[in-house]
């Protein structure tokens, strides 16, 4: 199985492939679904490429977001300079991206990301008989939803073992844009998920979304007997320390899986990566089969930590305690009250003996200043960041060519200007509420609404739907559900998220009759390519997200800003 790390820029890379990585993906400065990581320029993607040659190691470039009509001229640019540097890999979550390339005659390797929410067999074969080399599955899916998937296709299976998770399903979240303006499609998540809400009914300050982080290294031995590709660990806005000890943690257990008897055998890797300092609280994700309140952190933090010690005395701005851990000046604290409340401490100075240190070993009795209020005596002590100091002996290039693509790219704008054409100019508008398998009467027929909850087992519930006489069609939320029902007539919901003429111009290619445009989609974008489609859909109440996390029914909380949030459940549960 290989090995796939994270890194958030040259540093991160060099350390990822030290470390033990077999892979590192990583970002541009553009369309990548961390926007916030410094990424990658086109110069250092050179040097990447160049790097990964001479140590015979694989690098995947991420541009896994959705791509905007204005953007196409960049968009292309860029794949260009993809093919130049021979990387292994593109992953993309834009159909669009597939059918410029496509059309570019680009033959890089093309990996479906996680945001594509592929989640049944019918998905990733259909993405296997496009071409795509690799499925990034989505993070909800249990391991026998996942065996089943490998036993119905011959694609490349990569799944997430260790980092963040994320509350909803993948792909199908406007959490983010509609509380703070900020597209996780677009690669701007502000991770509403981690902040606080009020509990209209209880009256109290709650984090009902917050996910504990995965941590799958004892399942290792189950994932390589269902055959799994690809181990993922997630962190592309995580420091070097995080990414040279998971790296190497992982490393060591898949190097010693042949030796491995008993599920037990591994546990002391998970102890390890517990240790590693800024770690949440983790689980085994949904691999289990567990969907309840269980996955998610049930008190109020931003990491766990490393236990350093508890408050002994309390003196002029400065707390006192015995550490049980080396702390360095430029670490991160965090302090717990009995309480529960905590507080954020950086270590800009350290005292030991009255004197001015830069660091202090175990069994140390420190001073660190502290001109926080409402920190109490005995309140426990955690460290959370640690100042890492790390150089690669893996060299950079100091030189590198970059071939120009400027002609390539004007040659082709146009010939995407003449293909990709608009040919509606009456649009039709409907309204519509959000509710699954619910009829629509959409100008005197029968329709019924496919939510993006489209696991294995609802499969054989949609096939029956194809054959019931009296539905006349359907609204989709995956292109690959056109062929489920061929019988009906088939139209696109805006989770097929069209917001460019190419993606648009793949979709038709499937019978779509027509389609909404992604919500997305700002004023201007959406004016250059209203007309691809006659279909214009006006949802009362957009959801918020789609989610399996059992979290409760039918209930009002508000953000602390004041917006009103109406959880609603069915299947999974919706916000």
């Amino acid at each position: 199985m290989e090995l796939l790390a994270p890194a958030k820029d040259m540093d991160a890379l060099l350390c990822a492939y030290d470390a033990g990585a077999d892979a590192v993906y990583v970002g541009l400065t553009k369309f990548s679904a961390r926007a916030r990581a410094r990424n990658l320029t086109i110069e250092e993607l050179y040097k990447a490429s160049d790097i990964k040659k001479k140590i015979n190691k694989k690098l995947y470039i991420a541009l896994n977001t959705l791509i905007f009509e204005d953007e196409i001229p960049e968009l292309i640019e860029i794949l260009l300079h993809l093919k130049s540097a021979e990387i292994d890999g593109v992953i993309i979550q834009d159909y669009g991206v597939y059918q410029l390339m496509k059309d570019l005659d680009i033959k890089i390797p093309i990996h479906a990301s996680t945001q594509m929410g592929t989640k049944n067999h019918i998905q990733a074969k259909f993405l296997e008989d496009l071409g795509f080399k690799r499925v990034i599955l989505e993070r909800q899916l249990s391991l026998d939803e996942i065996k089943s998937i490998r036993n119905h296709t011959n694609i490349e299976l990569e799944v997430f073992v260790h980092g963040a998770m994320c509350f909803a399903l993948s792909g199908h979240c406007f959490f983010s844009k509609m509380l703070g303006n900020r597209s996780g499609n677009r690669g701007d998540c502000a991770q509403p998920c981690r902040w606080s809400f009020r509990d209209i009914t209880n009256n109290k300050t709650i984090r009902p979304f917050f996910m504990k982080d995965l941590s799958a290294i004892t399942l290792l031995p189950v994932l390589k007997n269902i055959g799994i590709n690809s181990l993922k660990i997630e962190g592309r806005l995580k420091g070097i320390e995080y990414v040279y000890k998971v790296v190497s943690i992982y490393r060591e257990a898949l190097d010693t899986l042949h030796k491995i008897r008993d599920v037990k055998d591994l546990e002391h890797f998970e102890k390890d990566l517990q240790n590693i300092a800024f770690t949440r609280q983790t689980g085994k994700g949904f691999f289990n089969g567990i969907f309840s309140q269980e996955n998610i952190i049930n008190v109020e933090q931003d990491s766990v930590g490393l236990f350093a010690g508890t408050i002994s005395s309390i003196y002029e701005k400065t707390i006192f305690f015995k550490t049980i851990i080396p702390i360095n000046i430029g670490d991160g604290l965090r302090i717990l009250n009995s309480d529960d409340t905590s507080f954020k401490l950086p270590v800009k100075a350290i005292y030991k003996n009255n004197k001015k240190v830069r660091s202090a070993d175990s069994g140390d009795y420190i001073g660190v200043p502290c001109n926080i209020k409402g920190i109490s005596k005995n309140a426990k002590i955690y460290l959370v960041n640690h100042r890492f100091h790390y150089k690669s002996n893996i060299k950079i290039p100091t030189k590198i060519y970059i071939p120009d693509v400027r002609e390539k790219i004007n040659s082709f704008i146009e010939k995407y200007k003449k293909q990709y054409v608009s040919s509606y100019n009456n649009p039709v508008k409907i309204k519509l509420q959000f509710e699954p398998e619910k009829f629509y009467n959409f100008y005197g027929k029968n329709f019924v609404f496919v939510t993006p909850d489209v696991y294995e087992s609802k499969i054989d519930f949609y096939r029956n739907i194809s054959e019931n006489q009296r539905i006349d069609g359907v609204f989709i939320s995956h292109p690959s559900e056109a062929q489920i029902f061929q019988k009906k007539e088939v139209y696109g919901s805006f989770y097929l998220y069209v917001t460019n003429k190419s993606t648009g111009y793949f979709m038709k290619s499937f019978n779509i009759k027509a389609f909404s445009l992604s919500p997305d989609l700002d004023n201007a974008n959406f004016s250059k390519i209203k007309h691809i489609s006659p279909l214009w859909i006006v949802w009362e109440n957009l959801p918020l997200w789609i989610t399996r996390v059992q979290i409760g029914k039918n209930s009002i909380i508000k953000s602390l800003n004041n917006k009103k949030i109406t959880i609603k459940g069915y299947f999974g549960f919706k916000g």
